[in-house]
């Protein structure tokens, strides 16, 4: 038993689109979606700092001072300003931050970063100012984390949900030419 048969259309176009899905897996193609996926994560990013919430969906903590002035005031708007695409390549996307304290966002804990007071390197007491005020201490907690991305190797259904559609939408303009 035997098929014979004949196909006719419209081959130019076949081959128009054989030729996108080809260029779909480029390295070009792959460092646009990945430019793609870091703007979206960019954005995800802004989406916690105006609802005051971690990539997670829970509510950043409260300041340490409580001195009626908002977390994104200050040296908040420069941190929420700060962040950009460091890398962008056909393998991956890293996203950075132009403000050093950034690393330290994820909370030092009730202690520092080494597991002891934060105690004064110079002098008898740690000294600063905050809404006009002055403050003095012999020691200090730790910052409590406000975690503005995601840890390492964890996506939050929200920001997996927002990157799949990014990619998709990048992908579905691949291959229609655009």
């Amino acid at each position: 038993m035997g098929f014979k048969g004949s196909l006719t259309g419209n081959f130019s176009a076949i081959e128009a689109f054989s030729l996108r899905v080809a260029k779909a897996g480029s390295a070009a193609s792959m460092r646009g979606l990945s430019r793609a996926i870091g703007n979206e994560a960019l954005f995800q990013v802004q989406v916690g700092f105006t609802e005051q919430r971690d990539p997670y969906g829970l509510p950043w903590a409260k300041k340490v001072i409580p001195d009626g002035n908002p977390i994104l005031t200050g040296a908040r708007r420069k941190l929420r300003a700060g962040w950009y695409l460091k890398y962008v390549g056909p393998d991956a996307v890293i996203l950075g931050n132009r403000e050093r304290y950034a690393l330290f966002q994820s909370g030092t804990g009730v202690f520092g970063p080494s597991g002891q007071p934060i105690k004064p390197k110079r002098g008898k007491v740690l000294a600063f100012k905050s809404g006009g005020r002055r403050f003095a201490f012999r020691s200090v907690r730790g910052a409590p984390p406000r975690l503005m991305v995601p840890r390492k190797g964890e996506l939050p259904f929200t920001w997996n949900r927002a990157i799949t559609a990014a990619a998709r939408e990048y992908m579905r303009a691949r291959l229609q030419g655009r």
